[in-house]
């Protein structure tokens, strides 16, 4: 394999949806969230690690996957604990999927909010890795990537798409509108250092899920109307940022960021806005 330097995992909470209904009916989330939880790729031991300790100190057998949405609230609160211990970064994209104004973009093909999000995504991770090596004075900046395997999305399909963003033909409409102004730092990604997986062979995985999960959940209205964002607050202290600026490197709001009249985006605006 490639020489690399960190090790990103990516899981995703909400769906790619557009039908939507207010509480107390089900639809459609309104949010979907796509995070990443970046690491040493020499510390992957302590990234197993750490999923045991969350294991333990929420009494789940050693066997037992980590799931955000199986975890009681004590336990959600309890994980994020052990989390915020270790020497992790998150990165995560936040998609106000009522606010986007073309939705038939993203329903035209099956995985397009998915890629596009990932896009957005991999660009901040690409420059959190690019100075944390300049930082460290590491010899190479590179990531590999390992994303959650989801059920009727190929692997080969996004990892197609990441690498076409290099070289884009202007007959292909989506893919021309949605890789203009890309920022990825190319030196740190590659497509070839890619792959997708199941939550049971990455304890990251489920560590990125708990993140994810955690965060729409600062967002998303509950069947009664409620937001829960003590996670999403714990969350904070290990978001990339760059002079107290969070909502553009380690929170990232598409289409824009709500203003802070919303009451979901209190926490938001009283913690990550300067």
């Amino acid at each position: 394999m490639i020489d690399h330097s960190f090790t990103v995992f990516i899981d995703e909470s909400g769906d790619e949806g557009f039908v939507f209904r207010n509480p107390p009916d089900k639809g459609s989330s309104d949010w979907f969230v796509v995070s990443a939880v970046v690491s040493f790729s020499n510390q992957q031991d302590r990234v197993r690690n750490l999923a045991a300790r969350v294991r333990a100190a929420i009494g789940k057998e050693p066997k037992n996957l980590l799931h955000f949405a199986d975890m009681s609230h004590e336990r959600r609160v309890r994980a994020y604990h052990e989390i915020n211990q270790e020497n992790l970064r998150f990165v995560s994209v936040l998609v106000n999927k009522r606010e986007i104004a073309r939705p038939e973009i993203f329903q035209a093909q099956r995985g397009r909010l998915y890629y596009y999000s990932v896009r957005l995504l991999l660009e901040r991770v690409s420059w959190l890795c690019r100075d944390a090596a300049k930082k460290r004075g590491l010899a190479s900046p590179s990531a590999r990537v390992i994303l959650e395997h989801r059920k009727r999305l190929r692997h080969d399909d996004l990892v197609a798409y990441i690498a076409r963003l290099t070289t884009i033909s202007a007959e292909d409409r989506w893919l021309a509108d949605s890789a203009a102004d890309v920022r990825i730092d190319w030196n740190v990604i590659d497509a070839r250092l890619m792959e997708t997986a199941a939550k049971s062979q990455y304890a990251g995985l489920q560590i990125a899920d708990i993140v994810a999960s955690g965060i729409r959940t600062g967002l998303e209205a509950n069947l009664y109307g409620n937001t829960e964002h003590r996670y999403a607050k714990m969350a904070v202290k290990q978001t990339y940022q760059r002079s107290g600026n969070f909502t553009s490197y380690g929170f990232k709001f598409f289409p824009t960021i709500p203003d802070s009249t919303h009451e979901y985006m209190h926490w938001v605006y009283k913690h990550c806005v300067g």
